[in-house]
C-alpha cells in the first residue's frame, strides 16, 4: 500500500474523530495532531525526525541526512491503533486548550461583572474573588493574571482623568474640593449627602451627580477593560501524566461533586427546603433529559460512585458511558441551568404538597419587611434622556408604565434608572407603589402601601398591598394572623405563597377561630369595608338562634385584632324584610320598602349617624341585602311626597 494511502486511512479516521468532537477543527489540526503523534513514536526509541506537514500529506525527514523516510516505517515501531490513540489525544489537548481558553475569558468577564456590582456597592474591588484563586495551579499563565488588577488599573487612570476635568473646568474652589474629596475616596454612586470631618464642608445630592456624570465621562474616555488576551498553557507531560483529562476535577466524582456544591449553594441562596435525594433526582432528569434530545436512551446510576451511565438506546447491547460524555452535548453552564429548572419544579411541588392542605385556613406568620413585587424587572434599567416634569400619569404613558389615576407632579432628573431604584423614588415623592403583573409583565403603579413579605413557618410568602387593611403598620418582627388564599404551583413569575387580611373568607374563618357555633351558620352576604366595619347576614341552618351575649368579649377581641374594625351579625328573616333591613341599617323607625324595584327608603331624625362616616353605614347594608336606600329627614320626606 503507498505512504499515501497508509497516512490517509488515518487521516480520515482521526478527522472523523475530530469532528465528533468539535466541528471547529480544520484538516490542519488533524495533520498537526499526526505529526506530534509520529514524533512521539520515534521519540519513544530514542531517534530524531523532521515531521513536516502541509496540512495534506505528512513528510518524515532524517534531520542530519535530510533522506526522506517511508511512513510505512512507522508502524514497524507502533501498531496503527496506537499512533491513532496518540493522535486522539492531540485532537482532545487541542479542544481543551481551546475551550479553557474561551472559559478563561468568558469567566475573567463574569468576574469583572461582578468586581462592577462590589465596587459600586461596597467602593472597592473583592481581591478574594480572581482568576487565581478559581483555577487550577496547571493553567499557568493564567495563574499570573488578576482581573482585579486590570479594574484597579482602568480605576485609578479614571480618577487621574477625573481629577484634571475638574482642576481644568470653571468650577468654584470649593465645589472643586467636595468633587475632589469624592474622587479620592470612591463615593461617585453614593446618593446620600456626606461630611468631611476634616475639611468641614458637607457634600450635597447635587454635588454627588455632579461627580457622577464626571466620573462617566471619564471611564468612557479610556474604554471598557477587555480580557482577550487572557492564554491558557497545558504541557502536553501534563496530559500524559493524566491522560487527556487535564486534572483531578475532570473526574466523574469530581464532577459530581462540583455540580452537587454548585447547586448546594444555590438552595441556600434561594432558602430552598430541598434533600440531597431530590437534588440528585435533578441531575438525573436533566442527564436523561440531554441525553433524549440527541436520540440517546440512557439511565443514571447516581447510587453507584463513580456514578454509572448505561445507554439503554440499543438493548441488545447496553453499555456503560462516562459521565463527562454529556458535555459534548450541552456546555456545563447550560446543565446546571436545566439541573436548576428541576430544582425549582420540585421545590415548587414540594411547598405546594406541604401548604395546600392550609390554604382557606387561618395561620399566624411574622412581618420580614415590606417590598415592591418587580419579578425579573427589578434590575431592568430605565434611561431617561432629559429632565422630565409633569403628571405622574404622563411619565407613565411615556415609559410604558401603567398608572391607576396618577394626577401628582413629579420631576425625575436625566440619568439611567434600576427599576428598583425608580420605583422607590416614585413612592418616596407621590405615594404611588410600583408593582408587575406576573401573568403579563406588566409594570404598574397604584397609590397604595407596598406589599408586605412574611415568614410562613420558614417559607417566605407575600401580602400583595391591594389585600392589606389600610391604617396598618406591618412593623419587622411583628405576627400577624392572616389567610393563606392561594398557593401557586404554575412557573409563573411570583411568590408561591399568597396570604390576606382583606379577603372576605378571612373575617369568616376568624371570627369561627373565636366563636365555632357561627361555622354552623348559613351565610346568605357579607359587605365588608376593611379596618371600619363588616357586615355579615346569617340564616340558621336548622340551629337555634346564638345568644351573642355570651360572644361580647370574644368579639370585642375581633374588633381589636382587626384595627378597631367593627362586626355586626345581622340576622335574616325570610318572613320579614322589613325587621332584617332595620337589623342591617341599625335603624328601629318605619322604612318603607319596594320589593320589585328592590329599594328602601328610610325617615330619621338623625340622617348623619344612620347614613355613617363616609357614607359607610348605608353603603355596606345595601352591599349586603341588595337594596337600594334613599335616607330622608321627616321635612324632606313630606316635601318629596
Amino acid at each position: 500500500m503507498p505512504n499515501e494511502n497508509y497516512y490517509n486511512k488515518i487521516k480520515e479516521t482521526i478527522r472523523d474523530y475530530a469532528v465528533q468532537k468539535d466541528s471547529s477543527l480544520t484538516d490542519k489540526d488533524v495533520a498537526d495532531a499526526i505529526k506530534k503523534s509520529v514524533e512521539d513514536v520515534y521519540a519513544s526509541i530514542g531517534r530524531k525526525v523532521e515531521v513536516i506537514s502541509d496540512g495534506e500529506f505528512v513528510k518524515i525527514v532524517h534531520p542530519e541526512s535530510k533522506r526522506g523516510i517511508s511512513f510505512k516505517s512507522v508502524f514497524a515501531v507502533t501498531k496503527p491503533q496506537y499512533l491513532i490513540e496518540r493522535a486522539k489525544f492531540y485532537i482532545e489537548k487541542k479542544i481543551t486548550t481551546q475551550f479553557l481558553t474561551i472559559a478563561c475569558h468568558i469567566l475573567a468577564i463574569v468576574i469583572a461583572k461582578y468586581q462592577w456590582v462590589s465596587f459600586y456597592y461596597k467602593g472597592f474591588f473583592d481581591r478574594n474573588v480572581d482568576l487565581p484563586e478559581l483555577l487550577s495551579a496547571h493553567y499557568k499563565q493564567s495563574r499570573k493574571y488578576r482581573v482585579t488588577d486590570v479594574l484597579q488599573t482602568f480605576i485609578a487612570t479614571a480618577q487621574k482623568s477625573f481629577s484634571e476635568m475638574v482642576h481644568k473646568s470653571n468650577i468654584d474652589d470649593e465645589t472643586s474640593r467636595k468633587l475632589l474629596f469624592v474622587n479620592e475616596y470612591h463615593l461617585w454612586q453614593n446618593i446620600y449627602p456626606l461630611s468631611s470631618l476634616k475639611g468641614n464642608f458637607e457634600v450635597t445630592t447635587d454635588d454627588l451627580r455632579l461627580s457622577r456624570c464626571i466620573f462617566r465621562r471619564a471611564t468612557r474616555k479610556h474604554g471598557k477593560p477587555s480580557f482577550k488576551h487572557i492564554d491558557v498553557q497545558i504541557t502536553s507531560r501534563d496530559l500524559v501524566c493524566k491522560p487527556i483529562k487535564l486534572n483531578p476535577e475532570y473526574e466523574p466524582e469530581s464532577y459530581l461533586k462540583t455540580i452537587k456544591s454548585t447547586i448546594s449553594d444555590y438552595l441556600r441562596e434561594s432558602h430552598y427546603h430541598l434533600e440531597e435525594t431530590d437534588v440528585y433526582e435533578a441531575v438525573k432528569c436533566a442527564v436523561e433529559e440531554m441525553c433524549m434530545t440527541v436520540g440517546r436512551r440512557v439511565i443514571l446510576d447516581i447510587s453507584a460512585m463513580p456514578p454509572k451511565l448505561l445507554d439503554l438506546t440499543n438493548l441488545d447491547r447496553v453499555r456503560e458511558v462516562p459521565l463527562t460524555k454529556i458535555f459534548a452535548v450541552i456546555k456545563p453552564k447550560y446543565f446546571l441551568e436545566r439541573v436548576c429548572s428541576f430544582i425549582d419544579r420540585f421545590e415548587r411541588e414540594k411547598i405546594f404538597n406541604i401548604y395546600m392542605p392550609f390554604r382557606g385556613q387561618i395561620i399566624k406568620a411574622a412581618v420580614m419587611g415590606e417590598t415592591f413585587f418587580l419579578g425579573s424587572r427589578s434590575l431592568e434599567t430605565l434611561q431617561v434622556n432629559k429632565r422630565f416634569e409633569g403628571t405622574l400619569a404622563e411619565f407613565g404613558k411615556k415609559h410604558n408604565i401603567y398608572v391607576e389615576s396618577g394626577k401628582e407632579n413629579i420631576v425625575v432628573h436625566p440619568r439611567d434608572y434600576r427599576m428598583w431604584d425608580l420605583a422607590v423614588y416614585i413612592y418616596e415623592e407621590t405615594g404611588y407603589a410600583m408593582s408587575i403583573n406576573s401573568h403579563r409583565k406588566i409594570l404598574r403603579l397604584k397609590k397604595q402601601g407596598k406589599d408586605v413579605i412574611f415568614n410562613i413557618f420558614g417559607t417566605i410568602g407575600i401580602m400583595p398591598a391591594d389585600e392589606r387593611i389600610p391604617e396598618e403598620d406591618y412593623a419587622v418582627g411583628t405576627e400577624w394572623e392572616l389567610i393563606l388564599y392561594d398557593v401557586n404551583q404554575s412557573a409563573r413569575e411570583g411568590y408561591q405563597l399568597y396570604v390576606s387580611r382583606k379577603q372576605i373568607d378571612f373575617i369568616v374563618n376568624y371570627i369561627t377561630s373565636f366563636i365555632p357555633e357561627f361555622g354552623l351558620l348559613k351565610i346568605r352576604s357579607i359587605a365588608r369595608d376593611p379596618g371600619i366595619c363588616s357586615k355579615i347576614l346569617v340564616e340558621y341552618n336548622g340551629s337555634g338562634p346564638i345568644k351573642w351575649g355570651r360572644y361580647k368579649e370574644s368579639l370585642k377581641e375581633i374588633q381589636e385584632n382587626l384595627s378597631g374594625e367593627r362586626i355586626e351579625i345581622v340576622e335574616y328573616d325570610p318572613d320579614d324584610i322589613e325587621k332584617t333591613i332595620q337589623s342591617a341599617l341599625n335603624h328601629d323607625g318605619h322604612i318603607k320598602i319596594n320589593s320589585f324595584e328592590k329599594t328602601a327608603t328610610v325617615v330619621t331624625t338623625n340622617k348623619g349617624a344612620l347614613i355613617g362616616k363616609k357614607g359607610y353605614n348605608v353603603r355596606l347594608a345595601g352591599m349586603l341585602t341588595g337594596f337600594k336606600f334613599t335616607v330622608m329627614t321627616p321635612d324632606e320626606y313630606l316635601m318629596a311626597r
